[in-house]
């Protein structure tokens, strides 16, 4: 699909008036949503390939991953920790947790993962979208200066 390569996407990416940032989607299980390998076991492995191509930002999923909370912020913090070690200094890598449970809202911030969180599901419509705010609301009390969003919202309406 990119016959030039990552790379030279990323750069002209950031070639555009205004420049984009190059991101990437992963999973912090084995497999993402749609059944393709996840970076569990390859954390610095892909964060290595992911910033040699220029990639600024990366969501990482849920799908493959373990539900038990302890270890699903370790799972993320792999990867955070591979890309926070491998960036260079002056070209950080935003990382977006992607965990459809506000429990997330509270323990990302303590435990130091994440730049940003998703913390409801998929909408389907505007009842949904309306349960995703009550489900995130109670987060509120985690945002500052400085400290990582987590009311960031993925809105899929149909």
């Amino acid at each position: 699909l990119f016959p030039s390569g990552m790379k030279k996407l990323a750069a002209d990416l950031g070639a555009m008036t205004p420049p984009l940032q190059f991101g990437l989607y992963t999973d912090r299980g084995p497999t993402t949503c749609g059944g393709k390998p996840g970076s569990a076991g390859h954390e610095a492995q892909d964060a290595a390939t992911y910033i040699s191509w220029g990639v600024r930002q990366v969501k990482s999923d849920s799908c493959g991953g373990v539900a038990e909370h302890r270890a699903a912020i370790a799972q993320y913090k792999l990867m955070q920790d591979a890309l926070t070690s491998q960036a260079p200094a002056d070209a950080p890598v935003f990382f977006n947790l992607c965990g459809w449970f506000n429990w997330y809202g509270a323990a990302g911030p303590k435990a130091g993962v994440g730049n940003a969180y998703r913390l409801a599901t998929d909408c389907v419509g505007y009842e949904q979208m309306l349960l995703n705010i009550d489900a995130v609301a109670h987060v509120a009390s985690f945002l500052g200066p400085g400290a990582p969003s987590p009311l960031l919202l993925t809105l899929l309406l149909f």
